[in-house]
């Protein structure tokens, strides 16, 4: 890849990004009557936050991000944070993603996969074991999300060879193996982020070539919630609004999973940011376009919406291990 590739792609995924949290991880915790939240630092200094998960068994959480120690541990919700140091995450290192399921913690770092089961993270003892790729010359898309489906993660990588095809990988954590054969969109572009929900799968892609964000697109495919088995992708991004903000171009940034036949959807110009509810339905509508202020945060793991998913408000409410 050229420098100048390189860089581009940066700035297109700081976009997708939009707000990250620096040096701190936050959480809105509030009483869920309340229209006023409460921002209460975990206490986590030294990096950026790329991704939050908590096991299904809700005995353990776990975050992701960048800085020289990547990867914590909470067993009380994010009272108290441990550096889950261990197996082959011994010498540490930034984390661009991580998930759960109740087979084990699964997180990107150092260009691979690693995971632990859910007991040892719980037991703040984790053995990190290396995942293989699911096949020779392809590497992981940096910055794309672990995407959880039941017992099924959904993963974006891309080729390493002559061509510039990207994959969409679903891994069986039953058993840590990859479901054969990978997905493949059109020629020329990878997903960056991925949401799921019900039968139905969405990614954003964009070029391999240029990460320009201006190439952005949204593409949706069937899903087998039993299977994990991966339909033909279509273009869908004539669903988003293509203007924002007086008339200027507006591209797919990020997708995240919010409901059974829901998702949301981040989409921006040079200037703004906007976030909006997409049904998961054939041919369903994008509505509730609103802007993206200070408070307002735009990875899956941190966007706030009301609990009947019909509006987005920018304060969220925490219950249990769940963030509503």
């Amino acid at each position: 890849m050229q420098p100048g590739q390189k860089s581009a792609s940066g700035r297109n995924r700081v976009n997708a990004w939009v707000l990250t949290l620096c040096s701190v991880i936050l959480l809105y915790v509030q009483i869920c009557e309340s229209e006023e939240s409460q921002r209460t630092n975990l206490g986590l200094y030294g990096c950026t936050v790329t991704g939050l998960t908590v096991s299904p068994d809700g005995s353990v959480a776990a975050t992701s991000c960048t800085g020289p120690k990547g990867l914590f541990l909470s067993k009380d919700l994010g009272g108290t944070w441990h550096y889950a140091q261990g197996g082959v995450y011994e010498d540490g290192g930034g984390a661009s993603s991580i998930a759960s399921t109740s087979n084990g913690i699964y997180a990107h770092t150092n260009s691979m996969i690693i995971y632990t089961t859910v007991s040892e993270a719980a037991a703040l003892a984790p053995k990190w074991r290396t995942l293989e790729a699911p096949q020779s010359s392809i590497s992981f898309v940096a910055g794309a999300s672990l995407v959880t489906s039941g017992k099924f993660i959904l993963s974006s990588w891309r080729s390493t060879g002559g061509s510039t095809t990207g994959f969409v990988a679903v891994l069986d954590t039953s058993n840590n193996s990859w479901l054969s054969p990978l997905k493949s969109l059109p020629e020329g572009i990878e997903a960056i982020s991925i949401a799921q929900t019900g039968a139905k799968i969405f990614v954003v892609t964009t070029n391999s070539q240029t990460y320009a964000a201006s190439s952005n697109q949204l593409y949706e495919a069937d899903f087998n919630e039993s299977t994990g088995t991966v339909g033909n992708f279509s273009d869908i991004t004539s669903r988003l609004p293509s203007t924002l903000g007086g008339g200027t171009s507006a591209y797919p940034a990020n997708v995240s999973t919010v409901g059974s036949s829901k998702i949301l959807a981040t989409i921006s110009n040079d200037s703004a940011v906007y976030q909006g509810f997409l049904s998961t339905n054939n041919g369903g509508t994008f509505s509730q376009v609103l802007p993206v202020d200070e408070d307002g945060l735009v990875d899956s793991s941190y966007t706030y919406y009301s609990p009947d998913l019909q509006t987005i408000r920018s304060k969220g409410c925490f219950r249990g291990n769940s963030i509503i």
